[in-house]
């Protein structure tokens, strides 16, 4: 037996035993045994400030104020009084929106998307007290490009 066929009946062998192990299916989960106790489940914790209760929505609404976010645009965690999302209303990096007015930095893309990470820094670094985050939280941003050159 040649090589060649010893190698084709190996492969035979190994496919055919691989089609069948998707043949097996795995067993029904038993009706009524699964646990699932309330206390267990944790919920979602972030909300619009606005259902938040009326003193901390205030002292929240002026740390967006200070940020330049709609409060509409924000959520909080509830447990923690941190952001949990913020869409930001001021440019980081130049682009086409409404009251964009940076200009165009460096022109090749590593260079665009290193300028993006300094810039989401920085904006960290000056927001600090209002964002609730210790620097020494926040890693080395990942930013890429497209192919197109956006960021």
């Amino acid at each position: 037996m040649s090589g060649c066929t010893r190698w084709t009946l190996s492969l035979t062998a190994v496919l055919t035993f691989a089609a069948s192990l998707s043949a097996i299916e795995p067993p029904e989960r038993p009706a009524g045994k699964e646990y699932r106790h309330p206390d267990l489940t944790i919920s979602e914790s972030f909300q619009e400030t606005s259902r938040l209760p009326a003193q901390a929505a205030a002292a929240l609404e002026q740390r967006l104020a200070r940020l330049g976010v709609d409060s509409g645009s924000a959520r909080v965690d509830r447990r923690s009084g941190r952001f949990e999302t913020l869409i930001l209303s001021v440019p980081l990096i130049p682009g086409s929106g409404v009251s964009n007015r940076l200009q165009p930095g460096a022109g090749n893309a590593p260079g665009r998307e290193r300028a993006a990470g300094d810039a989401f820094l920085g904006f960290v670094a000056t927001n600090q007290a209002d964002l609730g985050i210790d620097l020494r939280e926040v890693t080395a941003p990942r930013v890429q490009g497209s192919a197109a050159g956006d960021v």
